[in-house]
């Protein structure tokens, strides 16, 4: 049996400090979450799946959103854009667009904020008609106000 300068063994070595391993393992990963380790995260969108969003979004400091949603429908069909809210604001420029074409959608009434501070988890709700059928799709976008 290995032991080490106190005379403890490999298990009683791992006994001893594993707790504090654990601890700080544990620590690590609740900083990482809160995003300490990505302070100037970009803009980002989530959610999107028959729209694409990406960056291509931004809320003025004074509460103007203005979004481009382009058709990603997976079978190439036409959309139908029969209403867009970003946050509580309701958007204008909705209508029917073909396979990769994109609505320049503006906002008026969306939350506002200091001009560089963030803003995270803005829920952008998309009504579409595809073929005939209604849908919702709904999404998230951050990033800052500018």
């Amino acid at each position: 049996m290995i032991q080490n300068r106190k005379g403890q063994t490999a298990m009683e070595y791992l006994m001893t400090y594993g707790w504090a391993i654990i601890i700080v393992i544990i620590a690590g990963v609740a900083l990482w979450r809160l995003g300490v380790f990505s302070p100037s995260a970009g803009k980002t969108s989530t959610g999107f799946d028959t729209f694409q969003v990406g960056q291509d979004f931004k809320i003025s400091n004074a509460g103007t959103a203005t979004v481009i949603a382009m058709n990603a429908d997976k079978q190439g069909r036409s959309i139908t854009l029969n209403a867009a809210r970003v946050g509580n604001a309701t958007c204008s420029g909705t209508g029917v667009q073909g396979s990769g074409a994109k609505w320049t959608l503006t906002c008026a009434g969306a939350s506002a904020g200091a001009q560089g501070a963030a803003y995270t988890g803005v829920l952008v709700e998309l009504n579409y008609t595809v073929e005939g059928t209604s849908y919702v799709e709904t999404g998230k976008i951050n990033g800052k106000y500018e």
